[in-house]
């Protein structure tokens, strides 16, 4: 009698009749409670009605009654998945690739499942064991290709995906991954040519459209890429990363109230995506709207590109005493903005009974001459017992600070000798200028604020010139030989280099890199070049700084327009430094 109850079940259930499906189970676990037939279409059955606590309970009672049957381990590892428990179904998928070791299917849903766990090495290994089993299957190739991508091994992924277009030319999934390969190895027009074929082959894909975007970003055709994020953003309006990156175009745009409306529809979309809460935050210390600009700003600490190196110790809540506690303040990114917020630790030191700092390396020499912390750190290097920690970048928020209240006393940083290396001085009395015209290529905002070395080349007739920067872009090679600036990288070994080098000028010329905020916090006099779109700290419309008297700042007027910049920093170079300011020795008389 259960047999036939359980044909029974099996053809509705097989129809679409659930309830009567249930009762015809029903039947035979009254009879054969233990019946592992039953309790599997049971368990498939309740998962269907969402049920799914109830059908994998079901599924574990059929497995004990009959461990040996993959079927049920395949269908267990998916209710499993569907109820988020990815660990639970890797456990499921690796008895079915046990039991059933023949079958490709269980290695790739193994992957899924390790994919999931964000182990995208095993996932690739999960696959590589499925292609074996099935060769020259193109879905198989472009799944691995993509977890090699998420592996971040780009490289193995364009083999991937360019023997899955092979077999599938038509295949927009592996067109996508290969337009993402390419991105991530830099080779951005590339990777706008396969992903405007993947917008072609599948229109209505988001995906395709979004990472078309990114890669327009960074072949500096933001209006291009904000179309592509808008179209994403409309095709998938729970695409809060489309929205977010949407924003970041209208940004680079200097469109910032829209800026603002789109960052506002990706929270719409993830009221916990905290790039786009940063992102509000950042354009609010743009506009020095301080208050408000700080307190977003604190959400960069959910973003999964920041990582907190101190969080055994508990973070300092900004309110409450430490007249006897001992304070951990760490540099949290990169070189400019420890020197740029290196300024307020004598202000916290004087609030509490020890302040130990840490910084990267290359500035621990230089953060000795802050003053008010007690010791001084490299990343690495043991560290003193500590009560409570905030990260550098923090103290913004932490000190209440508005553009009004920012320690704009400088020198704050002073070079351990005054005098640099010696570079003597050329052109009958012609100015000392350096220049710094790139920052770190790993930057994630340097093809915006990176100028070529030639564009400086009017300067060269003005006054004698010297690179202060420690590397130069092989594309700036052949400009340092035709003679007019003085390359001073051998003379650069670290930032205390650079500083003693600081001290031997006239001016400094610099596009937005840490060796500006060093001439800043040391008092030389510094002229800024910004992108139209400038870092928050730099602000709007003006070209002064409130936290450094001592530079001037020139924008772009226009986007990507640097020659207007140069044309401008010419002109006022010319101005400044007349004959009256300088004798036939070259040194600058007091104006």
């Amino acid at each position: 009698m259960s047999v036939s109850f359980l044909q029974i079940g099996r053809d509705l259930h097989r129809r679409g009749l659930l309830p009567q499906a249930e009762q015809a189970y029903e039947q035979v676990l009254c009879r054969d409670p233990d019946s592992a037939d039953a309790l599997h279409l049971m368990g498939i059955l309740r998962c269907q009605q969402q049920r799914i606590a109830e059908g994998i309970a079901m599924m574990r009672r059929a497995t004990a009654s009959v461990p040996g049957n993959a079927a049920i381990w395949s269908d267990l590892g998916e209710a499993s998945m569907q109820a988020g428990d990815a660990v639970a179904a890797e456990s499921c998928f690796r008895q079915c690739c046990e039991l059933q070791s023949e079958d490709w299917r269980n290695f790739a849903r193994l992957a899924d499942a390790l994919a999931s766990l964000g182990r995208a090495a095993d996932a690739v290994a999960a696959l590589t064991e499925a292609i074996a089993r099935k060769p020259g299957d193109a879905a198989l190739l472009n799944k691995r290709g993509a977890m090699r991508l998420a592996a971040g091994d780009a490289p193995s992924a364009l083999d991937d995906l360019c023997f899955c277009l092979n077999l599938d030319p038509a295949h927009a999934s592996a067109l996508i991954n290969l337009g993402v390969a390419n991105l991530q190895l830099g080779r951005f027009a590339k990777s706008v040519e396969y992903l405007h074929q993947a917008v072609a082959k599948r229109p209505a894909s988001a995906e395709a459209h979004y990472n078309l975007g990114n890669a327009l970003v960074q072949c500096d055709r933001i209006d291009d890429a904000l179309q592509s994020f808008s179209r994403a953003a409309e095709l998938s309006p729970a695409h809060a990363a489309a929205r977010n990156n949407q924003g970041m175009a209208l940004t680079d745009l200097g469109r910032y109230d829209e800026a603002l409306a789109a960052y506002r529809q990706a929270l719409n979309a993830d009221p916990q995506f905290a790039d786009a809460q940063c992102n509000i935050g950042q354009i609010f210390l743009l506009r020095g709207q301080f208050e408000a600009g700080w307190r977003l700003y604190e959400n960069r600490w959910r973003s999964p590109s920041l990582r907190d190196r101190h969080t055994t110790l508990p973070r300092w809540s900004c309110a409450e005493p430490l007249q006897d506690r001992r304070l951990l303040v760490w540099a949290e990114q990169g070189l400019g903005d420890a020197i740029q917020f290196a300024r307020f630790v004598p202000l916290l030191a004087a609030r509490c009974a020890q302040l130990v700092l840490e910084a990267p390396a290359e500035l621990k020499e230089l953060l000795r001459s802050v003053g008010g912390a007690d010791s001084v750190h490299a990343v690495g290097e043991p560290l003193p017992e500590c009560d409570l920690q905030i990260p550098l970048m923090s103290l913004g928020f932490a000190l209440a600070v508005d553009s009004s209240t920012i320690p704009a006393q400088v020198p704050y940083l002073r070079a351990k000798y005054e005098s640099g290396p010696g570079v003597p001085r050329t052109g009958n009395g012609r100015p000392r200028v350096g220049i710094v015209c790139s920052g770190s290529a790993a930057h994630k905002n340097d093809r915006n604020r990176s100028i070529p070395l030639r564009e400086f080349a009017p300067l060269g007739e003005l006054a004698q010139c010297l690179l202060i920067q420690p590397e130069v872009r092989t594309g700036d090679l052949d400009t340092l030989r035709e003679g007019w600036i003085r390359d001073c990288r051998a003379l650069i070994g670290d930032l205390q280099d650079t500083a003693e080098l600081l001290n031997t000028l006239d001016l400094l010329i610099s596009v937005d890199t840490s060796v500006a905020h060093l001439a800043g916090a040391m008092a030389r006099p510094v002229w800024i070049l910004l992108p139209y779109s400038p870092d928050w700290r730099w602000m709007l419309d003006r070209s002064d700084s409130p936290w450094y008297p001592t530079a001037r700042l020139y924008r772009q007027p226009r986007p990507g327009d640097w020659a207007s910049v140069i044309a401008q920093v010419t002109d006022a170079l010319r101005l400044r430094f007349t004959e009256e300011h300088f004798g036939a020795t070259g040194a600058r008389s007091q104006p």
